[in-house]
């Protein structure tokens, strides 16, 4: 199990909450008991999945990896959210060449998550997305956090697609979408960290650690 550091503010509050599912993942384990080549394969996931997220302590960013299962949650702010978005890209991405993709939800509000716990209204309400209503391989949002990313306005729009009435996830492919000038790239820094490259934008962060 592998589970964010542990962190000092152990505070019930509202938090945006992403839940991910690895489609692929309970395939990969099951062929690797026996398949030394599958086995060298899912370390290689597990590797770039850890190389992937990290905590980012400035907008309250953490998350917690259990089997084929990953949450995330962060403070509520524009800079957290779209840490979020970024990190389900990136992380989306990285999977893929191991066949194994990402479904799950996006919300907001109460929770709990230090490295011994994570639990919350927010957390409940991720999973049922991720169960019952992303129905393939999408991150979809709650109403509540597309309506945080409409308010936000241009700065996060270009990350949210539409998959029919009231369904909106987070753009995976965004890295090819002429939405966006120049490249992203999200990575762990050495040491700890949150390294990110934005499109020249006024209002968006170059670089955290």
């Amino acid at each position: 199990m592998n589970e964010a550091p542990p962190v000092h503010d152990d505070e019930y509050k509202e938090r945006y909450v992403a839940f991910l599912d690895l489609l692929g993942f309970k395939a990969l384990v099951c062929t690797a008991e026996s398949d030394k080549g599958q086995h060298a394969r899912l370390r290689g996931a597990l590797e770039r999945l850890n190389q992937t997220l990290c905590n980012v302590p400035r907008w309250g960013f953490r998350f917690t990896h259990f089997s084929d299962c990953i949450i995330m949650t962060s403070d509520v702010a524009p800079d957290a959210l779209e840490t979020i978005f970024s990190a389900t890209e990136t992380l989306t991405r990285n999977l893929l060449q191991y066949d194994v993709m990402v479904r799950g939800g996006i919300t907001r509000g109460g929770a709990f998550h230090t490295a011994q716990y994570i639990y919350g209204t927010a957390v409940s309400r991720a999973a049922v997305i991720e169960k019952e209503q992303a129905q393939g391989p999408l991150v979809l949002l709650a109403p509540e956090v597309y309506e945080d990313v409409t308010a936000i306005g241009p700065r996060l729009l270009p990350w949210i697609e539409m998959d029919g009435p009231d369904r909106f996830f987070v753009h995976y492919m965004v890295l090819d979408s002429a939405k966006f000038s120049v490249g992203i790239r999200s990575a762990c820094w050495p040491g700890g960290g949150w390294i990110v490259r934005w499109p020249d934008r006024s209002n968006g962060p170059s670089a955290s650690s």
